[in-house]
């Protein structure tokens, strides 16, 4: 009696009532790694293999394209991560730095920002024109406690 179990991971076959699982991993590390180990078991034993019946050459082919793949694609996310972290430093976003952090387009901003308060003192909406987000609201007046009518 043979049915696949499916889980979040991985596919499994339940063989009989002893429910012996073989994982097929989803992981593409993973899955290439087994691959790769099939592979190298399927030459070591060379016409003896059990898998000859199998289209091996066309597995061979996969792996080998597919190997190459997530090598070039672990590359291009470390490069990635690599731009990225530039990027936010030179933004002034990174995570170690603050509206202090000179030479960076934040600070820049920031004094922007006040430069332009103190030369438009008075009419700050005028600091829209700059591309900056003008949030005006009325101060509430102050109440003191039982003075009310």
């Amino acid at each position: 009696m043979e049915h696949k179990v499916k889980t979040a991971k991985t596919e499994s076959q339940v063989i009989s009532k002893n429910i012996t699982r073989i994982e097929i991993p989803k992981n593409p590390d993973m899955l290439i790694e087994l691959v790769g180990k099939i592979l190298e078991k399927h030459n070591q034993d060379g016409p003896n293999s059990t898998l000859n019946a199998l289209d091996m050459p066309l597995l061979q082919n996969i792996y080998t394209s597919v190997e190459a793949e997530n090598i070039k694609a672990k590359q291009m996310q470390k490069n990635i991560e690599t731009l990225i972290e530039k990027h936010n430093k030179e933004l002034g976003i990174h995570k170690s730095q603050t509206l202090d952090t000179k030479g960076t387009v934040r600070f820049l901003t920031v004094a922007v920002r006040n430069t332009l308060l103190g030369l438009l003192k008075g009419n700050e909406q005028a600091l829209g024109d700059y591309g900056y987000v003008v949030n005006h609201s009325p101060t509430r007046k102050k109440t003191t406690k039982g003075n009310s009518p």
